[in-house]
């Protein structure tokens, strides 16, 4: 497995972006995450991409890097990953004691997962899961929350992810029909 992903500069391309508008109060903190793995699911390169944003939607900070390559890239892993990656970052700056996160993701599997709704049978996600859930508490959290996106809604992290990809083998990113 490889994993050079973490906090980044937004690229040139993305750093007028702005996130898209999600309602949060001040006192809040979303999070959005995205992984992805190509040019084959599994065994490609995975990637993630997420970002940070206040309670006025302001981006605080983003991250994007390749998490995984061959046997073990998957993109439920990528997704995980890529979770995990943007709670570090929140861990890391100690100051979100208190704040209300909402998680913000297109992965019907992580957000169920991570709430309990789902089962996590997965051998390779478990400790995922549970290094996620562990940095919740760690966090101090008032109280947190993961809610279902659609892609569209995940515009920016699904960016992200694609531009690690892009880095990472010098490749555009496959397009698919939705």
């Amino acid at each position: 497995m490889t994993s050079n992903a973490g906090q980044a500069t937004l690229p040139a391309p993305f750093s007028s972006l702005r996130a898209p508008p999600c309602g949060a109060a001040p006192g809040s903190v979303n999070l959005w995450f995205d992984g992805s793995c190509e040019p084959v699911n599994p065994g490609g390169t995975a990637t993630a991409g997420w970002y940070v944003t206040d309670g006025h939607d302001a981006m605080l900070t983003a991250g994007y890097g390749v998490v995984a390559t061959g046997y073990s890239a998957t993109s439920c892993f990528a997704e995980w990953r890529a979770l995990e990656l943007a709670l570090e970052w929140l861990r890391s700056q100690a100051i979100y004691a208190g704040s209300t996160l909402t998680i913000l993701g297109d992965s019907q599997l992580v957000i169920n997962q991570l709430t309990g709704r789902w089962a996590c049978r997965a051998p390779n996600l478990q400790p995922l899961l549970r290094s996620c859930l562990t940095i919740l508490v760690s966090l101090g959290l008032e109280q947190w929350d993961a809610v279902w996106i659609s892609r569209d809604e995940n515009y920016v992290a699904d960016m992200l992810a694609r531009a690690a990809y892009q880095n990472a083998t010098g490749q555009v990113f496959p397009e698919r029909n939705r």
